[in-house]
């Protein structure tokens, strides 16, 4: 059974703040992943949410296992994502 992908209000707006061609390239890859997230996914040490590399960016990641649900809650250049 595929996840369902929700995207947070903040993953909205930073897909609205990246170049075009950057934020196609994120939303196709995290659609392209609900089918079987897990081997796309790593795990972040020291929280309990996933990162997704697409390039120089990342997406970070909360899985819902009971529920199905992949919520998408930040995208960032990986520059400023691990501040």
């Amino acid at each position: 059974m595929a996840y369902i992908l929700i995207w947070s209000p903040r993953s909205q707006q930073a897909l609205i703040h990246l170049p075009k061609e950057i934020a196609g390239r994120v939303v196709k890859k995290a659609n392209a992943i609900v089918g079987n997230p897990h081997p796309f996914l790593e795990r972040m040490v020291d929280y309990s949410v996933y990162k997704l590399r697409v390039g120089d960016y990342r997406a970070f990641i909360d899985i819902d296992e009971a529920k199905k649900e992949l919520h998408v809650l930040n995208v960032k250049h990986r520059k400023h994502a691990y501040k």
